[in-house]
């Protein structure tokens, strides 16, 4: 029996659906089937997971139990640590205690031995005047009976000579100057002397002081016999207890390469100076054998800080690293020989050889110094040089002050010109260098030899560098201008072209800068010394200033200097970033 076409289109239809169903069906257990081996390998990796977490857990404990034992063990020692130093103060203050009272007993005996030091000084004084005046009796008494008065000659020879008018003043005038010198009161050279050292002590004169390792003294300088040279290297160990940590270890190693009779004849030195026989002038003596590159930098260095701190503080030591200028020599026409006088010269020749014998003691020969300040200056370490440049610096500026000779200076000129060139010199030292070569500028010998480096120094100008090292060059420039005019700066080759590359270099640092800074002065400086340089000179030509733009430029910055306000003095500069664009 047949089907109608209606049903079977219909089973066709649910024939297909059924196929396409076990189709979707295989695919869904496939995906199925995949689901739940990604499920299983997810499983896997997760319990993988867990397991390095605790094995992680389990190292971070172990290691925090190892460093918490240790910091136990390392906080036992220190709290041991520090019950121990807290001994060692305490034994050092009661130390420290003991040396006070032992020191305030000295300082009394001190002043009782300086009162009565001050009462025989005076008494001697007194004595010395007293000798004086009747010297100078006695010559005057010679005097008269060489050349006595023609019209009463044979009445002093009947009568005798009576005692002049003149010789009782002089008595009388010498009691009172006697009196007079026996109350006022007198300024102690061993009270100046201690109180230099005071000074001296807060400083790096402990270091110098401090024992150094045992070494072989020289019989010439061994001075192991003087007691009060012991009792002060006895008494430096404890007194450097008082110091600071810090200050101790800077110059722990100090004097481990300075032999033993070097310090001792420094500690030998102080103790003249406590006891009033020397000056300060005799502490320069006892530095300059530690003035040697050969000894360490801290030795140096330390010594360096002492000598300028003893120049700083003594007025003796002043006037004897002071040379006078020569004073051309003023003979009399009048040359002879007069017996009449010839007592008196005798006279006053015994009185001044004591004073003379004394000052010569107590002076000092600056070439010395000058010739270790110049070894020193060809050092490898830079604390040294900058340390020595300032001595010589304010021994600089002293003589200038003083109007003394700088011609004791000369041999350190080229020492300072070769050091500016150094290649490890530092931008402070290079600047200090530059600065101390201002200060010999006054005289010409040295102008003679800075004048060779002059052109060579212009290439320092473009080099990137501290601005304090070209306002130091510019000073030095403008130093030897002022002095010397036809040394200038613009009859220098290449150097206004050199300036202007300098302005057109800083000008866009000083627009970004809001507040004045070494730039700005910097550039402020070189525009002073272009304006000072007229366009219309005859040297325009010869330094390159031919091209019209720069020479209108430089007439605006002469206008603009003659008309600015100091309030806006970046005007010119205005007007020359106007004319070079």
């Amino acid at each position: 029996m047949a089907m109608p076409p209606q049903v079977l289109a219909e089973l066709q239809q649910l024939r297909e659906e059924v196929a396409r169903l076990r189709q979707d069906k295989g695919q869904s257990d496939s995906l199925v089937h995949l689901l739940q081996e990604q499920n299983q390998r997810s499983s896997e990796e997760i319990f993988e997971l867990h397991a390095q977490m605790i094995a992680v857990e389990a190292e971070a404990k172990y290691k925090c139990e190892q460093n918490e034992a240790s910091m136990q063990n390392q906080l036992k020692r220190l709290v041991s640590h520090t019950t121990f130093l807290q001994e060692e103060k305490r034994s050092a203050e009661r130390a420290r205690a003991a040396l006070e009272t032992q020191l305030k007993q000295l300082q009394k005996t001190a002043q009782l031995e300086q009162k009565r030091l001050e009462a025989g000084k005076r008494l001697l004084e007194t004595t010395k005047r007293k000798h004086e005046a009747e010297k100078m009796q006695m010559s005057q008494h010679l005097m008269s009976q060489v050349t006595p008065p023609p019209p009463t000659q044979s009445v002093i020879a009947s009568h005798g000579p009576p005692p002049p008018k003149r010789m009782r003043t002089v008595e009388s005038a010498s009691s009172t100057a006697d009196i007079a010198l026996q109350t006022e009161p007198c300024l102690s050279l061993a009270d100046e002397n201690s109180a230099l050292i005071g000074q001296l002590l807060a400083a790096d004169l402990v270091a110098l002081l401090h024992p150094p390792s045992p070494a072989p003294v020289p019989p010439a300088t061994a001075v192991a016999a003087d007691t009060s040279t012991d009792d002060l290297s006895q008494l430096m160990p404890q007194f450097s207890q008082w110091l600071p940590a810090v200050h101790m270890q800077r110059h722990a190693p100090v004097c481990v390469a300075v032999p033993v009779h070097v310090t001792h004849g420094l500690i030998l030195t102080l103790t003249k100076m406590l006891d009033g026989t020397v000056h300060a002038v005799a502490l320069v003596h006892a530095l300059l054998p530690y003035l040697t590159a050969s000894f360490d930098e801290a030795i140096v260095t330390c010594a360096l800080s002492v000598l300028s701190m003893v120049i700083h503080c003594s007025r003796r030591v002043q006037q004897a690293l002071v040379v006078p200028r020569p004073t051309p020599s003023a003979r009399s026409r009048i040359v002879g020989c007069d017996k009449t006088f010839a007592a008196l010269t005798t006279t006053m020749r015994t009185i001044y050889d004591a004073d003379a014998s004394s000052s010569s003691m107590s002076s000092i020969d600056p070439t010395k110094l000058v010739t270790s300040l110049a070894y020193l200056f060809e050092s490898v370490e830079l604390p040294v040089v900058v340390a020595a440049l300032g001595v010589t610096q304010y021994w600089l500026g002293l003589t200038m002050a003083t109007r003394g000779c700088f011609k004791l200076f000369e041999p350190l000129v080229p020492t300072l010109c070769t050091l500016v060139t150094t290649p490890n010199l530092s931008d402070h030292a290079t600047a200090q260098t530059f600065r101390t070569l201002c200060l010999l500028v006054s005289h010409p010998p040295c102008v003679a030899a800075i004048k060779p480096h002059l052109g060579k120094w212009l290439a320092m100008l473009l080099v990137p560098s501290a601005p304090d090292v070209h306002l130091a060059l510019m000073e030095l420039y403008m130093t030897v201008a002022t002095t010397y005019p036809l040394q200038s700066l613009h009859r220098q080759p290449k150097a206004i072209e050199t300036l202007w590359d300098m302005v057109h270099h800083l000008w866009p640092e000083c627009q970004g800068s809001s507040q004045p800074d070494d730039t700005e002065t910097l550039l402020r400086v070189v525009l002073s010394v272009l304006a000072n340089h007229s366009p219309s000179s005859t040297t325009t030509t010869h330094h390159g200033l031919d091209d019209p733009r720069k020479q209108g430029l430089v007439v605006q910055v002469l206008q603009e200097v003659q008309g600015a306000d100091t309030d806006d003095a970046w005007a010119l500069v205005r007007a020359m970033a106007k004319s070079s664009s």
